[in-house]
């Protein structure tokens, strides 16, 4: 509850990244082991071109953080303490710019 926005961006981007790091090198490991089955697929490129897995992990790559950012940027801009407030009242969540709840009455 006491993070800065800066660091609960990096957070959400640390723990996106981790993801797609482990499914790029999963998926280039695939695809290595598949190599063999893909090669009537392909014509004037070799099936273990770097270029070309390198390209496609860096698209792949790029993607990932990008899709990591919308969460990340809209966690950085979370009011954690209203919010636990919220899920404090059974089914009831407080509207923007609604008052807050009285914590005695909430939490008793």
């Amino acid at each position: 509850m006491g993070a800065r926005r800066e660091q609960v961006t990096g957070i959400v981007l640390k723990d996106g990244a981790v993801l797609a790091v482990f499914g790029l090198g999963l998926g280039t490991l695939v695809a290595l082991g598949l190599s063999r089955l893909m090669s009537g697929l392909v014509w004037g490129v070799t099936v273990t071109d770097l270029s070309t897995y390198g390209a496609v992990c860096a698209l792949l790559g790029a993607t990932a953080m990008a899709a990591s950012w919308i969460p990340a940027r809209r966690a950085s801009r979370t009011d954690l303490g209203r919010d636990l407030e919220c899920r404090v009242r059974v089914g009831s969540p407080i509207p923007p710019g609604a008052p807050l709840p009285d914590r005695r009455r909430v939490l008793f």
